[in-house]
């Protein structure tokens, strides 16, 4: 092949990827709908799309003390000291996604997650980190995945009773 036609095909390739940029960048001011955002600075927010939340009645406590294990609307609460364990439901989809914040000032708390066919997830949440996603998957006879929340330490929380409160959106 030529340089010269080696050139050509190289700028018809540049000038192909440019106008499909553009075209999806004024998408939204067309009314065209795009299923994924290609303005995305990475893969998360693809995932996140794809991949549903829980349901508050796909979580239940399966053990630890119902006064220092709370499970509310939206969040969990475990008093400092407790080591609490909540099932996770299996769901018809293959991945389910649960997003957890330490809510409060300061604390930390320590989040271990066990399911069938996986690798066991153990992370330890601070106040004010972003949002950490567990993502929990089904196999087949998979019925609940395991998560244990314990360590709650460092709270500074005005309540008579201290506790971590990680807060999970439906």
């Amino acid at each position: 092949m030529k340089s010269g036609t080696l050139f050509f095909v190289l700028i018809a390739v540049v000038l192909v990827v440019l106008f499909v940029l553009s075209l999806a960048s004024s998408s939204d001011a067309v009314g065209l709908p795009l299923p994924i955002d290609v303005r995305a600075v990475s893969l998360e927010s693809v995932r996140g799309r794809l991949t549903q939340r829980f349901t508050a009645a796909q979580i239940s406590l399966i053990s630890g003390d119902g006064a220092q294990c709370r499970l509310e609307p939206g969040r969990f609460v475990v008093a400092v000291g407790a080591a609490c364990v909540y099932g996770l439901q299996a769901a018809e989809q293959r991945t389910r996604r649960l997003p957890l914040v330490l809510q409060g000032a300061g604390g930390a708390v320590a989040i271990r997650l066990e399911q069938e066919n996986a690798l066991r997830v153990e992370e330890t949440l601070a106040a004010q980190q972003a949002a950490f996603n567990l993502d929990v998957f089904r196999h087949p006879g998979m019925q609940v995945a395991r998560l244990t929340i314990f360590d709650c330490r460092d709270v500074t929380a005005p309540e008579e009773a201290p506790a971590c409160v990680l807060q999970w959106e439906p």
